[in-house]
């Protein structure tokens, strides 16, 4: 993305969006034969869709800190900048969901890793 933080979500010139975690998520989805489809929101309506079933997952840039921790569930973290440990969001009580994803991320972790230390370079 360029923009220093490999987290933020922009949109490049053909409309779509482009990050760490959308890559990784659009990796999930193929290896699920599964579409993607994209959602732009302020984070509170996102943890409202996805209280209501209408996403399975909630990225850019949630952290373990996230004031959403008592109302979703989030994966363990899976990637670390600087004092901020990155993670996903999903409902509560899908669990065999979070568990793969949590498998997902962990088999990806030292390419997460690599990437950000890319993005990262001045």
């Amino acid at each position: 993305t360029g923009s220093g933080y490999p987290f933020v979500i922009v949109r490049v010139e053909d409309g779509r969006p482009q990050s760490i975690e959308v890559q990784l998520i659009e990796d999930l989805a193929s290896g699920l034969n599964a579409e993607v489809e994209w959602t732009s929101a302020a984070e509170s309506e996102l943890i409202e869709s996805l209280h209501h079933g209408q996403l399975d997952v909630v990225v850019g840039g949630l952290t373990d800190d996230s004031p959403w921790v008592s109302e979703v569930a989030l994966t363990r973290p899976y990637a670390q900048v600087g004092d901020k440990s990155h993670v996903m969001a999903v409902r509560h009580g899908e669990n065999r969901w979070l568990f793969e994803l949590e498998k997902f991320l962990e088999s990806r972790s030292a390419a997460v890793e690599q990437q950000v230390q890319a993005e990262r370079q001045p």
